[in-house]
């Protein structure tokens, strides 16, 4: 969450005395996608493991409070980063840069189109 910030806040403060990055260089629009897509989705999941440590932690039942342990959570934020790096990577092969509309959006192709059907299924 921090880094889509700082990297949207940056491209913001660039856009100040330079052109638009978002839509003149075509691999800073698809990396900046793609980062903030991945990151927003591992702060929700980390939130959500959060919660589930610390119901972890007041439960009186001893076999789930034996879960709460430091591998446990280190364990779960590496699948969590792992798991959220996969699924955006439609954002580096689809988004491009729309000339007609000076915006970075997904092109529209069948490929793409297959990809965001099943993605959104």
């Amino acid at each position: 969450m921090i880094a889509s910030l700082c990297l949207d806040c940056g491209s913001l403060v660039f856009t100040l005395n330079n052109p638009d990055p978002n839509i003149t260089i075509r691999a800073f629009c698809k990396i900046r996608i793609y980062i903030m897509q991945s990151t927003f989705m591992m702060s929700r999941w980390m939130i959500t493991i959060a919660c589930l440590d610390r119901y972890a932690l007041s439960s009186r039942n001893a076999r789930v409070r034996r879960f709460v342990q430091v591998k446990v959570a280190q364990r779960a934020v590496t699948v969590v980063v792992g798991v959220w790096l996969i699924p955006p990577i439609h954002t580096l092969v689809f988004y491009e840069i729309r000339d007609a509309v000076s915006v970075c959006t997904i092109a529209y192709n069948h490929s793409a189109a297959l990809y965001h059907s099943i993605y959104t299924y």
